[in-house]
Formats: structure tokens, C-alpha cells, sequence
């Protein structure tokens, strides 16, 4: 991806999305900083001194050479979007302190309720990971979904949803990491994760940490369990971390219009920018694909 912005002379293709009025910052394309520097145009090509790569900006001034370099971002220099999803334990802890109302990234229930039916039954042992403040365990529980298990790594969040729902006993809450579950193998019917992909992405050592959270997802799954991901990543991002042969699964993806996409309009399900993306990804039953 590139990206641009229209700063002390300098012109690129795309503007980028305002931070504030002091200055600007990328969209998320994993957290990239782009840093300009100006420097007269040598006569001959000068040496690198740096081991980081360096691109040149293939707009240059006229008298000036703009050098582009590409780092990654630091804890507290993220994009718009990561600075509102992030796997840090303390962002997450003072985010649900400060604003302890309910919140649902991405879709309600009602935008994701047909496809939910569609792989998951009433009666399934479900999990939600990573489930925040949000409702949509919840309305599933008032839709008759009647086994609903809730992690997340924020205490603060886990106490206020505990709290909140103590008239609903059916309902569990518990603190626990979804690259490290506690729950033993072939537990569950189904697990849901709302942006929990998406958050783990965000943070540091990002592939690694998918890669161990399928890899528990799989374990506590039961032969053709479904793991339910929402998410904003397109396919050719995020199919490279799900269709792992090690986690056994068949993935379908499916697209579901972005809240703010008309009710009655078409969306392209090719832009990236009106649909959400469902990644359904099913536990293969031991000794099938030997058959």
C-alpha cells in the first residue's frame, strides 16, 4: 500500500486521514511510520548508512532528494485504527475503566445473525474470545443460544460484565488469554472472535501469536467445531495465517455490508471499504482427509 499527504511541498497519490491539527498519520497497514527527511541532491550517489530499507519518494521537489523510510510503529505511535485496537493489557484495562458503557466493534448481532445460524446451533457449546464490553453475547443468549462462555484478557472488563449480568447466572465470565486457554481439549462447539484477530495483529510479535492462538482455538475445538472470525482484514491477508495445515480447518469466507453501508444499497464485496469479513473456519474430523 501507499500512502501520502500534501506536507512542506511534498505530493503523493493519497492523502492520509488527519491524527489531529498537529500532524498526520497513516491508515493500518500493520502499523507502518513513514518518516521524510530532505536532503540537497548529491552529485553522486551517496552511501547508506543506515541498515534499515530507504526508498525514494518518486515525486521528488526540484531541488531537494526526499528520502521515505519505513519503520515499524512503537506502542504509542499507532494508526487511527490501531490506536483503538491493540493488544496491550493496559490500553485494554484503562479503555474499559474510562468508558465502561457497552461497545461492539465492527457488527451487532443483527448484521451477523444469519450467518451465525448458518454454522452454529442453539443448543453448541460456544466461546466468545475476546469479548470485551460488547452485547453480542447477549443477544445471542436472548435469541436462544443457552451455553455462552466468555474470556478476555482485562480483569476491569471481566468484573463489569461479571456484575452486569449477575441476574443471568447461565452466562460465564472469565480472565484468560486466547493464545493460552485454560479449557481442555475438544470443549467447545464453536468459538467467536470479534476483532480479536485483528487486536492481536495490531500488538508485537503479531504472527506469532495468531499462529498460537489457532493453535489453541483447534485444540479446545471438537471435530467440526467452527471458529467464527469477524473481521476487517481481506482475504489475501488473513487466509495466509488461517489455511495452515497444522490447524486442520477448511476456511469459507463469507461478507457481510458495514453498518453504515445502506440497508437497501449493493455492497461490493470486492471493496474492502463497505463489507466486514466472516472467515468461518471448520475443525476437519480426525482420520477424514485419510479418507
Amino acid at each position: 500500500a501507499q500512502y501520502g499527504e500534501r506536507s512542506r511541498g511534498l505530493k503523493r497519490s493519497r492523502r492520509l486521514k488527519p491524527r489531529s491539527r498537529r500532524g498526520r498519520t497513516p491508515r493500518h497497514r500493520h502499523c507502518w511510520s513513514w518518516s521524510w527527511r530532505q536532503t540537497p541532491k548529491p552529485s553522486a550517489p551517496a552511501a547508506q548508512t543506515s541498515s534499515k530499507p530507504q526508498y525514494r519518494n518518486p515525486l521528488p521537489s526540484p531541488s531537494f532528494s526526499t528520502i521515505v523510510k519505513l519503520t515499524p510503529l512503537t506502542p504509542r505511535r499507532t494508526c487511527l485504527f490501531c490506536r483503538h485496537i491493540t493488544g496491550k493489557l493496559q490500553y485494554w484495562d484503562e479503555r474499559y475503566t474510562k468508558d465502561p458503557e457497552p461497545f461492539d466493534w465492527y457488527q451487532r448481532y443483527s448484521g451477523l445473525k444469519d450467518l451465525i445460524a448458518q454454522y452454529v446451533k442453539k443448543d453448541d457449546t460456544i466461546l466468545m474470545a475476546g469479548c470485551g464490553n460488547s452485547r453480542l453475547t447477549e443477544d445471542m443468549f436472548e435469541d436462544g443460544f443457552t451455553d455462552l462462555t466468555n474470556i478476555d484478557i482485562s480483569k476491569v472488563v471481566i468484573n463489569q460484565m461479571t456484575e452486569r449480568y449477575q441476574d443471568k447466572p447461565a452466562l460465564t465470565w472469565q480472565m484468560m488469554n486466547i493464545m493460552a486457554l485454560d479449557f481442555p481439549d475438544e470443549s467447545f462447539d464453536a468459538v467467536v472472535a470479534k476483532a480479536t484477530m485483528d487486536a492481536i495483529l495490531c500488538g508485537e510479535g503479531s504472527t506469532a501469536n495468531v499462529a498460537k492462538m489457532c493453535t489453541e482455538v483447534s485444540r479446545v475445538l471438537k471435530p467440526s467445531g467452527i471458529f467464527y472470525i469477524v473481521s476487517y482484514g481481506v482475504p489475501d491477508n488473513r487466509l495466509n495465517y488461517l489455511e495452515q495445515e497444522d490447524y486442520g480447518w477448511q476456511v469459507t469466507v463469507h461478507t457481510v455490508p458495514k453498518p453504515t453501508v445502506s440497508a437497501t444499497a449493493v455492497p461490493d464485496t470486492k471493496d474492502a471499504n463497505s463489507v466486514h469479513y466472516i472467515y468461518v473456519c471448520q475443525k476437519s474430523v480426525e482420520g477424514e482427509e485419510e479418507g
